[in-house]
């Protein structure tokens, strides 16, 4: 019972307080007046006569009536930017062929016509083994323009 009487009488205390005691916010919320909202004016444009102006008008009011307004830049062409001129792909010189890649103490090792590459060894002047992958038997190839080729044993 002591216990029941210790905890309702300060309940029962903050609710007195509460009565009494202003709060910061309104009791009553009041609903705000939608008003019409008019159109601004036009400024005053140097060059632009009173027919483009009546125009300008016409547009404004067909675009309120428009359910939805799109954002010019949203979706609109872009232009086209020329990064620089497109090279040629260079295709790897004729006979070389990967015959096959096996696992060595100091990193994987490719067999390309019969001679035996290892990763960074140059295949031509201007092709480099960048890569050699032997559980799935391929080494990629790297020309000096950045051109990547990959070799696959064929089966």
């Amino acid at each position: 019972m002591l216990a029941l009487i210790a905890f309702a009488l300060p309940a029962l205390g903050f609710l007195v307080v509460r009565m009494f005691v202003p709060t910061a916010t309104p009791a009553v919320a009041h609903a705000a007046v939608e008003s019409q909202m008019l159109p601004a004016p036009l400024p005053a444009l140097p060059g632009v006569s009173d027919a483009d102006i009546a125009l300008m008008k016409t547009f404004a009011d067909a675009e309120a009536d428009a359910p939805q307004r799109l954002n010019a830049g949203i979706g609109a062409p872009q232009p086209v930017i020329p990064v620089g001129k497109p090279r040629a792909s260079i295709d790897l010189p004729t006979g070389i062929a990967l015959s096959s890649v096996m696992k060595a103490p100091g990193g994987a090792v490719a067999v390309i016509q019969g001679k035996l590459y290892r990763t960074g060894d140059r295949v031509t002047p201007e092709w480099t083994v960048s890569a050699i992958d032997d559980k799935a038997r391929t080494a990629e190839l790297t020309h000096t323009n950045g051109d990547r080729r990959t070799l696959a044993i064929e089966k």
